[in-house]
């Protein structure tokens, strides 16, 4: 991964890693529903998984679809608390 994105790619990815990370934690914590708990699993996978290759952000992979997923439901969940 770090070959074909540099330093600047890998750093982008590890962002973006540990943000949908930590907003799907955020989630659970606030709302332990059985979507929430789903979302966290598969972040957690991805997240060992990335550590070796970018699993996570493959160009027609369903694990970066689901990834990105958790991210946008964990944002809507944490807006909807807000209102």
């Amino acid at each position: 991964m770090g070959v074909e994105l540099g330093v600047v790619g890998i750093l982008i990815a590890a962002g973006t890693t540990l943000v949908v990370f930590f907003s799907v934690w955020r989630w659970v914590l606030r709302d332990p529903r059985p979507e929430s708990c789903f979302f966290c699993g598969i972040c957690y996978v991805c997240r060992v998984a990335n550590v070796g290759g970018g699993r996570a952000y493959g160009q027609f992979s369903m694990t970066s679809v689901i990834f990105m997923a958790a991210y946008c439901y964990a944002d809507s969940a944490q807006r909807n608390s807000r209102v």
